[in-house]
């Protein structure tokens, strides 16, 4: 090993911002679309246990982790499903933006 290489068993993302972007557009695009490649690439390499990802709580009260190794299997963005597999559905009175447009 390099010397200046240090091993890395898990990274953790923080995917607020995508989550908060799936709830308002069904595909995703720029950064957002970059970021997901590059939590895919982490969990080939790193194996899905090897990656997590970070939700921060609305109103900034905590955060939350979620396991990402479903996104191994998608070949194509879908946003109901990311909302779905984090557990990030609005389920109060108001419901997301992307569930009142379909």
């Amino acid at each position: 090993m390099a010397p200046n290489v240090l091993p890395v068993s898990r990274f953790c993302f923080d995917i607020t911002e995508v989550v908060r972007y799936a709830k308002r557009h069904e595909r995703v695009t720029g950064i957002q679309r970059v970021e997901l490649n590059v939590i895919r690439e982490c969990i080939r390499l790193l194996g899905p246990d090897g990656v997590c990802g970070l939700i921060r709580e609305e109103g900034g009260q905590g955060v939350r982790r979620v396991n990402l190794g479903f996104l191994a299997d998608d070949s194509a963005f879908v946003a109901s499903r990311l909302l779905q597999n984090t557990g990030a559905l609005n389920t109060g009175i108001w419901p997301d933006k992307l569930i009142l447009r379909k």
